[in-house]
């Protein structure tokens, strides 16, 4: 990600950060202030750890919780299971389980639709076994 930067002369210039510890800017690094390379390699590290992780998190409760009725809804009452109730504390940032559970239920909705699909193009000239 570029950010544009001015000189004090107004003079437009594009600074890159380093994206992790890994950059060469960040090794040569000596004056530690505020806003320098190391720090902001230091930044950009955890942040991709950290989606990294909730990712992995969001991966783990939909295979744990699936299609349980975690909020409840007027057609089923509320699950009382051990994934359920940890969901529901740790308050699903995001919404990530409704999506990825939108997400499966749209790949399963394709799949039927795509079997109905070749169900209904069979001609009826051959024994289907």
């Amino acid at each position: 990600m570029t950010y544009p930067r001015w000189f004090n002369d107004r003079t437009p210039t594009t600074y890159v950060p380093p994206a992790n510890t890994l950059d060469p800017r960040y090794a040569s690094c000596t004056t530690h202030r505020i806003g320098c390379e190391c720090r902001e390699g230091h930044w950009h590290e955890n942040v991709q750890e950290y989606r990294l992780e909730l990712s992995y998190y969001q991966k783990a409760v939909t295979q744990i919780v699936g299609d349980h009725p975690t909020y409840g809804s007027d057609d089923e009452p509320l699950c009382r299971c051990t994934g359920c109730q940890i969901v529901r504390l740790a308050r699903d940032p995001k919404g990530l389980i409704a999506a990825a559970r939108a997400e499966r239920r749209a790949a399963e909705k394709a799949e039927v639709e795509a079997e109905e699909r070749r169900r209904l193009d069979y001609d009826g000239s051959e024994v289907p076994f």
